[in-house]
């Protein structure tokens, strides 16, 4: 006993304040049919045919923008002179990145090939 305090009483107390203090309540998880779903919806293909002739449908190009990125199969490289262009990613050797580069954005031009083009652009032959 010290200061008129028993080991007991001081074990007592320990026990009662651990059980009144609350457990941190773990945040709930969805199930997997909830998580697949929610994927599914913005989900970007991008079929071999369609890497090789560079003509990517309406919703794709929408994807591409939004996302900001291609699938692993497709990758933006930069062109001789300036610009990028996408191409199949075979075997994942080319060089390149899967990102849309800051400052460039995907459109089509009058003849539905697929273009990337700086952010803004305007032409005779780009579709608005």
């Amino acid at each position: 006993m010290v200061l008129g305090i028993s080991e007991f009483d001081v074990e007592d107390t320990l026990d009662s304040m651990l059980n009144d203090i609350e457990a941190p309540k773990a945040p709930e998880k969805q199930t997997e049919p909830e998580i697949k779903n929610a994927g599914a919806e913005n989900k970007l293909e991008i079929s071999n045919w369609q890497l090789l002739t560079g003509r990517f449908s309406g919703e794709q190009i929408k994807l591409i923008n939004e996302k900001g990125e291609l699938p692993l199969s497709a990758k933006f490289i930069p062109k001789l002179f300036g610009g990028y262009k996408i191409v199949k990613n075979w075997m994942n050797i080319r060089t390149g990145t899967c990102i849309l580069p800051f400052g460039y954005e995907v459109k089509k031009n009058i003849f539905g090939f697929t273009v990337v083009l700086p952010v803004g652009s305007k032409g005779l032959f780009i579709k608005k």
